[in-house]
């Protein structure tokens, strides 16, 4: 996987272990969000310069060869697999060294750099909620599968831990909170049944109506199971676990 060369000698470190190629893509606005609202360890300079880079994203997208992306980040997976043989730090996963110092990628944009006090006062290091299913993971799954994890959301163990999970959402703000925090991809499925349990009988914070749109998906999940994607579920799964890691 990857870290963040800003963090990486801290307690917890920002990592990522992405299960495929094709997963890079969706660790992008992950890295972008960690730099920019999480990592306390990167330079306000880095930060002013990645906010420059964003507003410019589209422009140059649309100039890029149609496989450039997909070739940049099949690169970047083939360092990943080669890694494993490599003492940890001694590669770099891009051609050119890390931007360490936080000056500009290229030198035309150098002066848009800000000076460190006033990017400090726009940006603050913080935790938020994110959304952990998303409507494009509806067609894995089946619509009581999806129901179920959708009345969930992302939290992290401790405010100063980099070690992700889920909670329920009626019941987050409350003392005994509902949370989960899974050690790897194959054991979210298994997390269903306790999910259920806890909105059907113990969640105190749940809408009624929740539990009997519940118990009426469960009746359709079957049926709705055997016509879903082979290996639908294995991917909605493998989404939310990237989605914890970040």
């Amino acid at each position: 996987g990857f870290e963040c060369i800003h963090c990486s000698t801290e307690k917890n470190p920002f990592q990522i272990f992405p299960s495929s190629s094709r997963r890079l893509h969706g660790t992008l606005r992950c890295l972008h969000d960690h730099m920019v609202l999480r990592c306390n360890k990167c330079p306000s300079t880095i930060t002013a310069t990645l906010l420059e880079k964003e507003k410019m994203q589209t422009s140059q997208y649309t100039h890029l060869k149609p496989t450039a992306q997909a070739e940049f980040l099949d690169h970047i997976w083939k360092r990943l697999l080669d890694a494993k043989n490599i003492p940890k730090h001694s590669i770099s996963l891009t051609v050119e060294e890390p931007m360490a110092s936080g000056k500009s990628l290229s030198a035309e944009h150098s002066e848009t750099n800000q000076p460190e006090k006033e990017v400090k006062k726009h940006f603050t290091k913080r935790r938020y909620v994110r959304k952990l299913v998303k409507i494009g993971d509806k067609e894995l799954v089946t619509e009581y599968v999806f129901y179920l994890m959708s009345q969930m959301r992302p939290c992290y163990e401790s405010s100063d831990s980099s070690r992700g999970g889920f909670e329920c959402i009626h019941c987050c703000n409350e003392e005994e909170k509902f949370q989960v925090f899974p050690t790897s991809v194959r054991r979210l499925g298994g997390y269903l049944r306790h999910i259920h349990h806890h909105l059907a009988k113990d969640c105190r914070k749940a809408p009624k109506e929740l539990l009997e749109t519940l118990l009426s998906l469960e009746k359709l999940h079957i049926s709705q199971y055997a016509r879903s994607k082979p290996y639908g579920q294995s991917e909605f799964f493998e989404r939310i676990w990237e989605r914890l890691q970040c």
